[in-house]
């Protein structure tokens, strides 16, 4: 068997365990009829539909969180900040003013956007499921 297949199997004896203390008894019970073995099943699935929506919508919260990342013009430091909406660029500039900052900022179409203030700094903005690229 592969690893992932050992560790369902002692997540399985795992279970069994518990369950052992916790109702004096194991699957080799016969004190259920069919029917109540399944309405514990669809118990438990209804459950796991209710962990996966759960999940499902951490994972898309997640997803759609944007997230500013770069680094200062000495390498030294690094920036990584979330944050809820794609902001504006310009704001970062301390030594280009006015419509000249536009020449260092590359703008996409979903709004992130990447900007470098030459010997200062370098910064991107961008969802973080664009960064993951299918990991989430």
């Amino acid at each position: 068997m592969s690893r992932i297949e050992d560790e369902v199997c002692e997540k399985i004896k795992s279970r069994s365990d518990i369950g052992k203390a916790k109702y004096g008894t194991n699957m080799e019970r016969t004190d259920l009829s069919n029917l109540e073995w399944l309405n514990h099943l669809q118990e438990e699935l209804m459950d796991g539909a209710v962990y996966a929506q759960k999940v499902m919508e951490k994972i898309n919260t997640l997803a759609n969180a944007w997230v500013i990342f770069g680094y200062d013009g000495s390498m030294a430091g690094c920036i990584i900040r979330f944050i809820p909406e794609p902001d504006d660029p310009t704001e970062y500039f301390t030594s280009i003013s006015g419509e000249e900052r536009e020449e260092f900022i590359e703008r996409y179409d979903d709004g992130g956007w990447e900007a470098r203030e030459p010997g200062e700094w370098n910064l991107s903005c961008m969802k973080l499921s664009t960064l993951l690229k299918g990991w989430l």
